[in-house]
C-alpha cells in the first residue's frame, strides 16, 4: 500500500467520513460516490490513543471490504488536531498508523485479489500541502515500514528462520544503510566465554549466533545507546518442553531482536543523530541429547554461576551474556527488549507489556512513547529483596525462583 498527497481526489475511491452520530460503522452509496461513514465517539472523549486507533480501524474495515482506493480529506484530519499539536506531527502519525493497520503477513498464502487496499490518498486545499508536511508524512511512513520488518521477521515459521538466516536477512536489510553488522560464531563465543548463549543453543543442530549492529553518526555523541534484544527464533523449551498448543507461536520468540534490528532500520533511513548498538543473542531452544538440562551450572561471561532450574527459562540466560557484552560499549543507556516470561502476560494480561527500570525518567520516556503509539505499557519493581528468591543451592543464582516457583516470575527474571 502506498499513501498519496494530492489536491484532488482519485474518481474511484471511496471517501472516509468521521461520525460522531452514527450508530455503527457502515458503507454509503451517495450522488458523489461511496463513503466509509465511521462510528467516532464525541470530539471531547478522543483521546492521542483513541484517536490513532480509529484510523487503525478505518483502514481494517476497508481492507475488509476488498477497497483498494481511499481517501481521507487532510481537513477532516485536523479536527483530530491536539492542543498545541503542529500539523506535520499528526500527518506522521496518521502515516505511520494507516500503514500499520494495512499490514498482512501473507508470504505464505496466494497472491490477494485485485480489491486489496492499495492506495490512500489524503486530499489537500490549495496551498496547504507544505514541505514540512510531504516529509511529516514520509517520516511516519518509513517508521511503519521499518516495524511492519519487524512484524514479518517475527512471523516467519522457525524453521525458514533459524539464527543464520536471520543474519542472513540482516546483511541484506544493512547492505544499503550505513550500519555495520558483525557477528560472533560459536567458537568466538567460546573465546569470550559467553557460556550462556552457548548452552541454550546446545540442542539444536543450528549454529547460534550473536549479531553486533553500529550505528555510528560522526559528531555524535560517542558513547551510545544499546539496544539489547532476546533472539530465540524458536523456544521449544527444551528438556522442559512446552506442552501443547503453547509452542505453536514460539517462532515469535524472537520478536525483542527484530524489534531492536529494525530500530537501526529506523535510525539510518531517518538519519537519527545518536550512536546506537544492537546486540542480538540468536538460538534455538532444542531438547537433543546435547540440550542443556535442568541442574546444570554455566558460567556466564561476567563469571557468575547459574543453576538451570527451568531450561524453559531460556531468555535470560542468553540475555544476560549480551548484557555482559554492552559493557565493552559503556552504554549511556541500555534498552532490553525480549519476549519474557508468561508471568508477565498474568500479570497484565495480553494487551500490556511490563518496564523494569532502575531510572524513573527512562522509565517513563518509554511508557509515553508507548502511549503515543497505542502501545500500554505498565511499570513493574525491581525491589532488592527478590534478589533472595534466585539464591542457587550450588549456583550464585538459579535461572527461576527457588524460594517460591512462580511467584514474582516476571520480576526474578
Amino acid at each position: 500500500m502506498k499513501i498519496k498527497l494530492s489536491a484532488r481526489a482519485p474518481k474511484a475511491a471511496v471517501r472516509v467520513k468521521f461520525d460522531s452520530r452514527a450508530k455503527t460503522s457502515y458503507l454509503e452509496k451517495t450522488a458523489s460516490g461511496m463513503v466509509l461513514r465511521l462510528k467516532t465517539p464525541p470530539k471531547k472523549k478522543i483521546s492521542s490513543r483513541r484517536r490513532l486507533l480509529l484510523w487503525r480501524e478505518a483502514v481494517r474495515t476497508l481492507r475488509k471490504s476488498e477497497i483498494s482506493e481511499v481517501v481521507f480529506l487532510w481537513s477532516d484530519l485536523l479536527d483530530f488536531l491536539a492542543p498545541e499539536e503542529s500539523p506535520e506531527n499528526l500527518g506522521k502519525i496518521f502515516a505511520r498508523n494507516a500503514h500499520l493497520a494495512a499490514y498482512d503477513f501473507d508470504r505464505y498464502r496466494p497472491k490477494k485479489s485485485a480489491g486489496r487496499l492499495k492506495e490512500i490518498t489524503v486530499v489537500f486545499e490549495k496551498k496547504t500541502l507544505s514541505r514540512s508536511l510531504r516529509a511529516a508524512f514520509a517520516e511516519g511512513e518509513k517508521i511503519a515500514a521499518a516495524v511492519n520488518l519487524a512484524r514479518d521477521l517475527a512471523n516467519t515459521p522457525g524453521s525458514d528462520m533459524p539464527p543464520k538466516v536471520f543474519v542472513r536477512e540482516a546483511r541484506g536489510v544493512f547492505r544499503s544503510r550505513p550500519v555495520k553488522v558483525r557477528v560472533l560464531t560459536e567458537k568466538q563465543m567460546k573465546k569470550l566465554g559467553m557460556n550462556g548463549v552457548l548452552a541454550v543453543g546446545r540442542g539444536s543442530a543450528q549454529e547460534s549466533l550473536f549479531l553486533v549492529l553500529e550505528y555510528r553518526v560522526a559528531g555524535a555523541k560517542k558513547r551510545p545507546l544499546v539496544l539489547v534484544g532476546k533472539g530465540v527464533t524458536f523456544d521449544s523449551g527444551g528438556i522442559d518442553t512446552k506442552p501443547h498448543p503453547h509452542g505453536c507461536e514460539m517462532m515469535m520468540d524472537m520478536s525483542g531482536a527484530a524489534a531492536v534490528l529494525a530500530t537501526l532500520v529506523a535510525a539510518a533511513d531517518l538519519g537519527l543523530r545518536k550512536n546506537l548498538v544492537g546486540l542480538i543473542p540468536l538460538v534455538e531452544n532444542m531438547p537433543d541429547g546435547s540440550a542443556m538440562k535442568p541442574g546444570d551450572i554455566i558460567k556466564m561471561m561476567d563469571g557468575t554461576t547459574v543453576e538451570v532450574g527451568h531450561t524453559d527459562a531460556e531468555g535470560r540466560i542468553i540475555l544476560a551474556d549480551a548484557l555482559a557484552y554492552a559493557k565493552r560499549y559503556r552504554p549511556h543507556t541500555l534498552i532490553d527488549v525480549a519476549t519474557l516470561t508468561g508471568a508477565a502476560v498474568v500479570a497484565l494480561g495480553e494487551r500490556a507489556g511490563a518496564v523494569f527500570s532502575d531510572d524513573d525518567d527512562l522509565a517513563q520516556a518509554v511508557i509515553d512513547a508507548g502511549e503515543n503509539n497505542g502501545e500500554y505499557l505498565w511499570r513493574l519493581p525491581l525491589w532488592e529483596e527478590y534478589e533472595a528468591d534466585i539464591k542457587g543451592s550450588r549456583g550464585q543464582i538459579s535461572n527461576i525462583n527457588t524460594v517460591k516457583p512462580g511467584a514474582g516470575g516476571a520480576i526474578t527474571a
